[in-house]
């Protein structure tokens, strides 16, 4: 059927003449790169489904034997990353959180609506619902909001 070859070429049919020496150097290619630490896989791609099993079983064996572990801090380096985060926090912009990524997680912590409690108990924002959408709204924005009136 014609529609079905669509991505025929005649240069197709000249380079088959040098299937051979293609399939040589990607034979080499493999060898030349796979290491033990470094293996290369066969996964087949005929189907979508079976070949995320497979490179999903990869990944988990490969964690599984490499067993990763988070690195170890002495507290002399927390103290020193410590001292670096309450630097970065001081350099937040007025009105906004000195950790944003501590906000949104207690957000989600403590549920839509409710004010939300920053570290060491600061009150500094609060969830509203606009429709579906929701947004966060800074002390700073209710401050201004009040004095409009």
């Amino acid at each position: 059927m014609p529609e079905h070859n669509w991505k025929f070429s005649a240069a197709d049919v000249r380079e088959r003449e040098h299937w051979d020496e293609y399939q040589h150097a990607f034979s080499k290619m493999l060898s030349a790169t796979s290491t033990r630490w470094a293996p290369w896989y066969v996964i087949p791609a005929d189907r979508k489904w079976f070949a995320r099993i497979c490179a999903g079983a990869v990944l988990a064996h490969t964690l599984i034997d490499i067993d990763p572990r988070y690195p170890t801090v002495s507290a002399e380096e927390r103290r020193a990353l410590g001292a670096v985060a309450r630097r970065l926090e001081s350099e937040a912009p007025e009105g906004a959180p000195a950790d944003p990524y501590a906000m949104s997680v207690a957000s989600a912590e403590t549920g839509h609506g409710k004010l939300k409690k920053a570290q060491k108990g600061k009150r500094v924002g609060k969830t509203e619902k606009a429709g579906t959408r929701r947004r966060f709204r800074s002390e700073t924005e209710r401050h201004e909001r009040a004095q409009r009136g």
